[in-house]
């Protein structure tokens, strides 16, 4: 369970611009000094297994979530 004002740290979808869950979590000022390297999440969109850095990623709510 997140702890307070913790959010799903989020990728997108290449292949359907979807939001993608990642599995982690943190608030934004964990998110903005986190030094976070290439992970990989199977994307429950199309299947395949997207590798994803600190680049890649936003907080839930920081971005628009809509294709």
């Amino acid at each position: 369970m997140p702890l307070d004002d913790e959010v799903a740290l989020m990728i997108r979808c290449p292949s359907t611009g979807k939001p993608v869950k990642t599995g982690m979590s943190m608030n934004r000022q964990s998110f903005q000094k986190a030094l976070i390297g290439a992970h990989e999440v199977r994307c429950p969109h199309c299947g395949q297994v997207h590798v994803w850095s600190k680049k890649d990623a936003h907080l839930a709510g920081e971005q628009s979530e809509e294709s």
